[in-house]
């Protein structure tokens, strides 16, 4: 259904009934939630290049839900319910129900394929040994991770995968997927729904805790695989408890690869280098031009 149908947004009946159609050509107001870092300015950036207007809270983990979300003082509240689209990129904040009944349309982009909902998906995905991996984009709800999807994302995983090479991966692809529903979006096309939904129920976050335990009498390669799946840095991982107390797994100072501070950071008047090691010409600079 398109847009401004948007009873697939919400999966209640009672909010489709009341729903209020929309002016002919009226422009939605996109509300973007996301965490505050390079891949949350990014995606903000890509928003606001397609809609000027759009709301942006860029926040941390802690930070109180923002003030007003999806609210319009200046329109009725039934139009603000018809026309307000809410996403949800990496956000550090849970959007209660009554928040979420305040959009037509909210989508939440997910790092993790369908098979891995919930907290801790790359470290399950490594555990379980899965051999592909990717990331949805689905409709919320208050319970997290529970909507529609809309689409996914898939890649194969490689043999000597890490949670941090997982993780840059996965969210390269997921940057391609927001651009992806920001298009249709601005075009006011459809959205699609994928005919798969969620293999299982969100992982938690005590199940991520269990995982990191490492007990005395557990086989060498259980070890290795936990060690393996829960090993990232700046973050303490895995640990075992001895009689002269908690010891950590394979501290490593960070960030992760997907943070550090110089990925994104391209100096427009450096150019790349030839095979040779010199440096390669501008287009204006090559013969004849």
């Amino acid at each position: 259904m398109s847009l401004d149908d948007a009873v697939l947004m919400r999966e209640s009946k009672a909010q489709h009934e009341d729903a209020i159609p929309a002016e002919p050509g009226a422009r939605p107001r996109v509300n973007l939630l996301a965490k505050d870092h390079q891949w949350g300015r990014i995606a903000a950036a890509w928003l606001r290049a397609l809609f000027p207007d759009a709301v942006v809270h860029l926040g941390a983990v802690g930070m109180p839900l923002p003030e007003g979300l999806g609210r319009d003082p200046a329109a009725s509240a039934g139009t603000c319910r018809r026309r307000h689209i809410l996403l949800s990129f990496l956000s550090p904040w849970i959007v209660p129900q009554t928040v979420l009944d305040r959009f037509a349309v909210a989508i939440n982009f997910h790092p993790g394929s369908r098979e891995y909902p919930g907290t801790g998906c790359y470290n399950f995905a490594l555990y379980e040994g899965a051999r592909e991996y990717g990331c949805v984009a689905h409709h919320m709800l208050a319970r997290v991770d529970r909507g529609r999807i809309i689409a996914e994302r898939r890649f194969p995983m490689a043999e000597d995968e890490t949670v941090e090479s997982l993780q840059f991966k996965t969210l390269a692809v997921m940057l391609g997927l927001y651009s992806e529903i920001l298009a249709m979006l601005a075009a006011g096309a459809c959205l699609p729904i994928l005919e798969q939904g969620w293999t299982r129920p969100p992982f938690r976050r005590r199940q991520l805790d269990a995982l990191m335990r490492i007990t005395a009498d557990m086989p060498i390669g259980e070890v290795r695989r936990r060690l393996r799946a829960t090993d990232y840095p700046g973050f303490l991982n895995a640990w075992i408890d001895r009689p002269d107390g908690r010891y950590h797994y394979g501290l490593r100072e960070g960030p992760a690869l997907a943070f550090r501070q110089d990925l994104f950071a391209i100096d427009p008047e450096e150019r790349p280098t030839s095979a040779e090691g010199t440096k390669a010409p501008r287009p204006r600079d090559t013969a004849g031009a």
